[in-house]
């Protein structure tokens, strides 16, 4: 699933939670700087191959690559704990009990 909010930088902040939303969020960062898959990996000092893999979602990236790739982009990253999904039903329903 990938959540986006406003970002200054490149335009759009992603909750990345699987393989394909690092590669669309990589792929996202990337052409939004005009940039070839080339001129990432010289960027990130990674091959050609690696970028194209990554974007295409392939889960056989070392993660110390895809850090560096993040990096060149200047794209942060940050681990934090997963929230519950609300009930939003549940919330209704509470409040029309005590309102």
């Amino acid at each position: 699933m990938t959540r986006m909010s406003a970002n200054a930088d490149i335009g759009v902040t992603m909750r990345i939670t699987t393989v394909d939303d690092v590669a669309g969020a990589v792929r996202l960062a990337r052409k939004e700087r005009g940039w070839t898959q080339a001129q990432l990996a010289a960027h990130a000092q990674v091959s050609r191959d690696l970028v194209n893999r990554l974007e295409r979602g392939s889960g056989r990236v070392e993660v110390a690559k895809v850090l560096d790739v993040l990096a060149a982009l200047s794209l942060a990253t940050v681990i934090e704990p997963r929230r519950s999904p609300v009930d939003l039903v549940a919330v209704v329903r509470a409040h029309e009990v005590t309102a």
